[in-house]
């Protein structure tokens, strides 16, 4: 039987975030150089939004112009909370892992932002590659 530990044994603590500020060019040098999908955006500790490479790909200009110095200037023109999903779904450090995997289940969010659940600061993130791992370690024995 696999045990249903709580979300804050496997989430991952060391969290890259971004500001609403920011610009979507900074974000996509970050998921890129990351190699990252999403990431949080916070504001004073504060879980805001998320911006995902979707949401990059939506703001470029990359469909209609063929040059990428174009594109690349376009993109340090647009702030983050221009593209990014506001309070997104979140999880707390106490959930069970069950209701983790539900929520990722539907596919919907491939990443969940883990806050407190007092305050509503980023104290981690769960992935669904998170997940998959941790099922494979326990189906392998």
């Amino acid at each position: 039987m696999i045990p249903d530990p709580r979300v804050h044994s496997l989430m991952q603590r060391d969290v890259a975030t971004v500001s609403p500020d920011a610009t979507v060019g900074a974000v996509s040098r970050t998921l890129a150089d990351r190699g990252f999908h999403h990431l949080p955006v916070v504001d004073a500790g504060r879980l805001v939004g998320i911006v995902t490479a979707h949401d990059v790909a939506r703001a470029s200009l990359d469909r209609w112009v063929q040059d990428r110095e174009t594109n690349e200037a376009w993109l340090e023109q647009v702030p983050v909370r221009e593209v990014m999903s506001p309070l997104p779904e979140v999880l707390h450090p106490e959930d069970l892992l069950r209701v983790a995997a539900e929520r990722l289940g539907d596919g919907a969010w491939h990443a969940l932002p883990v806050v407190d659940p007092v305050d509503h600061h980023l104290v981690g993130i769960l992935t669904t590659t998170d997940l998959v791992r941790f099922l494979y370690t326990q189906l392998r024995g």
